[in-house]
């Protein structure tokens, strides 16, 4: 497989599940007339949403691209940044109108996006080395941007309770720092695994006992206790090319990864085996994956600008 820049810039950075039956119509009725497998996981390329209509508006960001999208956890709010220094955008998903005014003060490009679980607080992170908190509701920057060695930061995510926030990035030396929000300091040390370029994913289960990082030029994924900051166990190995995203599904007993190998793969975290074989379908990298709310449907976002629903049947 081709290598890749270290930091990517595709059109498709990052998936969510909000509008459920949409995704699992989308899933259920394949494009050709064809009926899907009840068994094996089944990939449906939709190109054009089925549920779109005349009167949907697209939602623009100023020059230079699309880089991160985040939706509120009540689907309400779509936030989207762009551009090199552009601002992050607020969106109203029922009207497809911007929300208030942008989000501005990063100096170059935000690739990353979070919102809190409570959805009051949106983290945004770039090219610039800062990690920026904002206040939904005002769209004011809440405090200084968090105090982090110089670099790119490449991945944010909040831990379930709000507490916490897990950082990717800084210098590219392979490292996670977690943050308390209330203090705004480091707490406790780096999850470090060692000589890695970048983690390009970092996401939180479920209970928020455990962290999964995938890094640039690795070809596993390393799941992290929390509370003592140690790597559990051995790394998932499976993939022949870098690891660029992460997700647990809803129950937290499984985790997908997709990478350089234009995978997805399934793993079951009990086990720590690999279910069954790799979803192909993608003609370039995986770029992103995310569960449904039910844990039945995963969707792939790759550089090959599609986005693939995985009808995951009776394979957990």
């Amino acid at each position: 497989m081709p290598t890749e820049p270290t930091i990517r810039r595709v059109k498709i950075l990052c998936v969510a599940f909000v509008m459920v039956p949409a995704l699992v119509g989308a899933c259920a009725t394949p494009t050709d007339g064809s009926k899907s497998s009840e068994r094996s996981p089944t990939a449906q390329t939709q190109t054009t949403p089925t549920h779109a209509a005349p009167s949907d508006a697209v939602l623009v960001n100023p020059a230079g691209g699309v880089q991160g999208i985040a939706f509120s956890p009540d689907g309400n709010i779509l936030a989207s940044t762009g551009g090199d220094g552009g601002p992050v955008l607020l969106w109203d998903v029922a009207t497809r109108r911007q929300l208030g005014a942008p989000l501005s003060g990063h100096t170059r490009a935000v690739v990353t996006l979070a919102f809190s679980p409570d959805g009051k607080t949106l983290a945004s992170g770039g090219d610039d080395g800062t990690v920026r908190l904002w206040d939904v509701a005002s769209h004011q920057q809440v405090g200084a941007p968090l105090d982090l060695p110089s670099g790119v930061i490449a991945a944010v995510a909040f831990s379930p309770d709000g507490k916490t926030i897990a950082i990717a990035g800084g210098k590219l030396d392979g490292t996670v720092r977690l943050w308390d929000i209330a203090s705004r300091r480091q707490a406790g040390a780096l999850l470090a695994a060692g000589p890695i370029e970048a983690v390009l994913s970092v996401v939180f289960s479920p209970d928020g006992k455990t962290l999964a990082s995938a890094a640039d030029n690795e070809r596993t994924v390393r799941l992290w206790d929390v509370a003592n900051r140690r790597q559990l166990g051995d790394p998932l190995t499976g993939h022949t090319e870098s690891v660029t995203a992460v997700a647990f599904s809803p129950d937290g007993s499984t985790l997908a990864s997709g990478g350089g190998d234009y995978t997805v793969r399934l793993w079951n975290l009990a086990s720590r085996r690999q279910v069954g074989e790799p979803l192909a379908g993608h003609s370039s990298w995986v770029m992103s994956v995310a569960f449904s709310p039910d844990g039945k449907i995963l969707a792939s976002a790759g550089a090959d600008e599609t986005v693939r629903l995985w009808d995951l049947g009776g394979r957990l």
